[in-house]
């Protein structure tokens, strides 16, 4: 049995081109096989599907050969024995483990400063059906566990390493869990106790019972009112961008925004270089704050935006000086 390629039988060389054109749609790989001194083509877009058509034409001819009778039997048998031996040695319910046991084992072993320890006994099975068994030493402790995946045989052995373990194994566990819900408990209580105080008792002789808790008094508060002079204010803004340190200002002095406006735009030059038109410009920004107005003009916008906010600032801090 054997396939061999061939030149598509709907391509023609085209000697204008020096190449195979395409004629039909029929498909561009065609393969010949060669079984039983017979011939059989087929043909696909793709090799294999092709391989596919060629084999799907020879197949019923080779079946109807005699010999090929006592092939098909045997080949039935074979298959029929394989089978009943895969039954046989697969269980029939796979075994299911706890998916917390390695989890727990692990959290045992670090409250008894006892690692587990893990071994792979065998690895049995074909390739696509394999068999592991581990086994799980804890201190003086061991038990094995049998699955189709590591994962699952050690999660058995950790199953039955849990069920061999005295239950003063696991208690420190349940202490622990105890002993927290109590601590919080215990908060909890002191908490509404003192709560409780801070309502009733009497702070002085002549201080009356309060109502509600006490709420203390926020220093955030204190420091926005005593910031309401010039000069704290100043003290509190410390930025170095003189744009933004002039919205801060604005902000904690409680005074409206700055407000900047590109009053002109002015052409100052123009020159051709390798067939392109450049030009130099020039803008005059305004601000207006407090009042007042100030003036910058720079080759570009953020040039001039700076400039101004820099001059009005320098002047608002003589000012507060």
């Amino acid at each position: 049995m054997e396939f061999v390629f061939l030149e598509p039988a709907n391509f023609v060389y085209n000697s204008a081109m020096k190449m195979w054109s395409k004629d039909d749609m029929r498909g561009n790989y065609r393969v010949k096989l060669e079984i039983a001194g017979m011939d059989f083509y087929g043909q696909a877009d793709m090799p294999q599907l092709a391989k596919h058509n060629a084999s799907r034409q020879a197949l019923p001819v080779i079946q109807a050969l005699p010999d090929m009778k006592d092939v098909l039997q045997q080949q039935a048998m074979s298959s029929s024995a394989i089978s009943e031996s895969d039954q046989q040695t697969s269980s029939p319910v796979e075994p299911v483990a706890p998916a917390d046991a390695a989890i727990e084992l692990n959290r045992i072993s670090m409250c008894r400063d006892v690692a587990p320890e893990w071994e792979v006994l065998s690895e049995s099975g074909p390739p696509h059906q394999k068999l592991f068994t581990l086994k799980c030493t804890f201190g003086e402790y061991s038990a094995t566990g049998t699955a189709r995946a590591k994962k699952m045989a050690k999660s058995l052995a950790a199953a039955d390493i849990l069920k061999i373990l005295p239950p003063e194994w696991k208690a420190p566990h349940q202490k622990t869990k105890k002993k927290q819900k109590k601590r919080k408990a215990t908060s909890s209580s002191e908490s509404d106790e003192a709560s409780k105080k801070a309502c009733t008792d009497p702070s002085g002789p002549d201080s009356t019972p309060m109502i509600g808790p006490v709420i203390p008094t926020s220093p955030s508060k204190s420091k926005k009112e005593d910031t309401s002079s010039g000069k704290r204010v100043y003290e509190v803004v410390q930025v170095a961008n003189p744009i933004c340190a002039l919205y801060e200002y604005a902000n904690r002095a409680k005074l409206p925004d700055p407000v900047f406006e590109c009053v002109s735009e002015n052409l100052i030059k123009t020159w051709e270089k390798n067939g392109k038109l450049f030009r130099k410009l020039e803008f005059t920004f305004r601000l207006g704050f407090k009042d007042k107005e100030y003036f910058a003009t720079a080759p570009l916008k953020k040039t001039a935006k700076t400039q101004v906010a820099t001059e009005a600032w320098n002047l608002i801090r003589g000012e507060l000086f």
